[in-house]
């Protein structure tokens, strides 16, 4: 991939990835003290974020930024287990 088609990626998908990126640090770093509380709490930041959205002139729900959410609550779960795992021993 060339820096110009890398460019128009991050260009088209820049709202995804930030979707992405907060559900992702959030999860993370709530998760270090409870996995349970990091997941609701970013699931209930992303619905919100999304109903918000919707109530929005000029905006819609968007399945594919919950789509990103539900990545990035993954991808910082995941990282905050390893974490954790790696603290204990």
């Amino acid at each position: 991939m060339s820096y110009t088609e890398f460019k128009a990626f991050l260009t088209k998908h820049t709202d995804k990835l930030l979707h992405f990126g907060v559900c992702a640090i959030s999860t993370f770093a709530i998760s270090l003290v409870s996995p349970t509380a990091g997941v609701s709490f970013t699931l209930g930041l992303a619905l919100g974020k999304e109903y918000g959205d919707s109530k929005a002139v000029g905006n819609s729900w968007d399945w594919w930024d919950l789509m990103a959410d539900a990545i990035g609550i993954v991808v910082g779960t995941g990282m905050a287990l390893l974490t954790r795992c790696a603290i204990v021993k």
